[in-house]
């Protein structure tokens, strides 16, 4: 069987939540997850199309207005048109 679920390392799991990004260069991104595993993530926005291969970025999850949640860096591994896939550093 070739069914890439069964070839990657991580199996991913279809979660959106509300990210900040944020670029050392480029600035503060408000996007959302597509999916998420123990190895990285995939981020939904257009705007993402000008970050390139190898960048390093923060992220933060948005989910609790009292308390910020830790910001995780991660490193650029895919960019597309809808998004870029990232892995946890």
């Amino acid at each position: 069987m070739t069914d890439s679920i069964h070839s990657r390392q991580h199996i991913r799991s279809r979660l959106p939540v509300s990210i900040k990004i944020m670029h050392p260069v480029l600035g503060e991104f408000m996007v959302t997850t597509e999916d998420i595993s123990d190895g990285g993530a995939f981020f939904i926005s257009e705007q993402l199309q000008q970050f390139k291969l190898n960048d390093v970025i923060a992220v933060q999850l948005l989910f609790n207005a009292e308390k910020e949640a830790p910001e995780v860096d991660m490193c650029v591994v895919r960019v597309e048109d809808r998004g870029v896939g990232a892995v946890y550093l």
